[in-house]
């Protein structure tokens, strides 16, 4: 919608001119004023178009660091060629007058917000039945995804230091409770849980390979052994279907060959550790089904899931697959998406993991992945907390003669934090052993499956 536009269909009751004035003429007249009202109000929350281009005006003004008075917002308004739209000097002149004190800004910023949100729900409303008689099949999903935008900024925006140091004595009598071990949810790799302390709630940890790295599996052996540890795991599988996902896990936990799973040759043993193994991880994580393809179904899914159930772990395989509008172009989606996931991390106090594509450079070059190599948009990158890549360093060397390797034998796999906000980065290039044929990562010190 465009903010200069004002909708006819609006009533007297979704606005008021007064409280406007009043804003306007405070900010004028005070300092403090102008500082309460910046750090709360946007050009949104003025319905008069008029009043959008005033406080357009004061806001340029107040970025320059610049004196705010009568005279200097009218020259503002005259460099934009606004002045006469905006009701010309006469008008301007009058914006100090009446207003009732300054110092009840607060109450003035009050009331404008509280109709910045009927306006807005009667806005959600209108898509709403539009949508709905639209036929529209995912409405549901677009109706618990934007809703709570509405309200996400009246929050609390402070806090008390003190508020602050209880959350950060809590925090620390549980790492203290794991013996300064764990930090946050573990990653099921002694190698990088001792390292980085797992993965801290809030915090976007990016999973990047190139295809056939083993990525994926690598994030559902992560999502399984935090669940069957008492983690509540909660998996998005935007590539897979649910029954590759379905023998993923069953293959890493019953170590059982996903090429016999698929072509009927399990054994009777084979029959009983997959039985054994269903029984185990039965309620080891939650799975979304094939319709969580677009941000809003990730949205309203989770949420519903962290009312009914404690969710420690989210992940999302992978960010490139997810579905959205054409009319952005794809760097600006990745983008939105990355911030997006990243918000839905915080607002459930959940460990996030997002899987991630890499350029093909690291391939071409036959060198291993870099922060450069993120796919589609350096958002990623700045949004999160860790980038850990995957390599293996065989798929770069050419001409390897002796391939046919033991499907029990297990491969040399690179891991590598490439950036850590919590923690050190460094690179494990001897520490882990992944077998393809279990999908299954292990601690190289281990050899083998027991």
């Amino acid at each position: 919608m465009d903010p200069y536009k004002i909708d006819s269909k609006l009533i007297s009751h979704l606005h008021s001119r007064d409280a406007e004035l009043a804003v306007i003429g405070a900010c004028i007249l005070s300092d403090v004023a102008l500082s309460n009202a910046c750090a709360e109000i946007t050009t949104q929350d003025f319905f008069f178009y008029s009043h959008k281009l005033i406080w357009d005006a004061i806001i340029d003004l107040y970025k320059k660091s610049g004196p705010i008075d009568l005279l200097c917002i009218r020259q503002e308004l005259e460099n934009h060629n606004r002045l006469e739209d905006v009701g010309g000097a006469v008008y301007l002149a009058s914006l100090t007058d009446g207003v009732p004190y300054t110092s009840n800004i607060k109450e003035y910023i009050k009331i404008l917000r509280n109709k910045t949100i009927l306006r807005n729900i009667l806005h959600f409303c209108e898509d709403a039945a539009a949508r709905a008689n639209a036929g529209d099949d995912e409405i549901s999903e677009w109706a618990q995804f934007t809703f709570p935008k509405i309200f996400s900024d009246q929050e609390q925006e402070t806090l008390t230091i003190s508020e602050i140091l209880s959350r950060v004595e809590k925090n620390a009598e549980e790492i203290h409770k794991t013996g300064g071990i764990l930090v946050g949810v573990p990653f099921g790799l002694n190698c990088l849980d001792s390292y980085t302390g797992g993965m801290p709630r809030g915090a976007t940890t990016i999973i990047g390979a190139r295809p056939s790295m083993g990525k994926s599996s690598f994030c559902m052996n992560t999502a399984v052994k935090a669940g069957l540890t008492g983690y509540g795991v909660l998996y998005f599988s935007v590539e897979d279907s649910l029954e590759t996902l379905g023998r993923r896990i069953i293959c890493s936990d019953a170590k059982i060959n996903a090429n016999d799973l698929m072509r009927g040759r399990l054994n009777p043993d084979d029959f009983q550790k997959f039985s054994i193994s269903k029984s185990k991880i039965t309620k080891a994580l939650f799975v979304g089904n094939e319709t969580a393809r677009t941000i809003e179904k990730i949205y309203a899914i989770t949420r519903r899931e962290a009312v009914q159930r404690k969710v420690d772990l989210i992940v999302v395989d992978y960010l490139q697959l997810l579905y959205g509008s054409n009319k952005e172009s794809r760097n600006l989606q990745i983008t939105e998406w990355s911030r997006d996931l990243k918000l839905l991390f915080k607002e459930v106090n959940a460990a996030g993991i997002v899987v991630s594509q890499l350029s093909r450079k690291c391939e071409e070059e036959k060198r291993k992945p870099q922060l450069q190599d993120l796919r589609e948009s350096g958002a990623l990158e700045q949004d999160a907390d860790m980038v850990l890549f995957i390599h293996r360093p065989k798929e770069y060397e050419i001409g390897l003669d002796g391939g046919k390797l033991d499907a029990r034998t297990g491969r040399l796999i690179e891991l590598n934090i490439s950036k850590n906000r919590n923690g050190p980065t460094g690179a494990f290039e001897k520490d882990v052993l992944f077998f393809p044929a279990y999908t299954l990562f292990v601690d190289a010190d281990k050899r083998g499956f027991d």
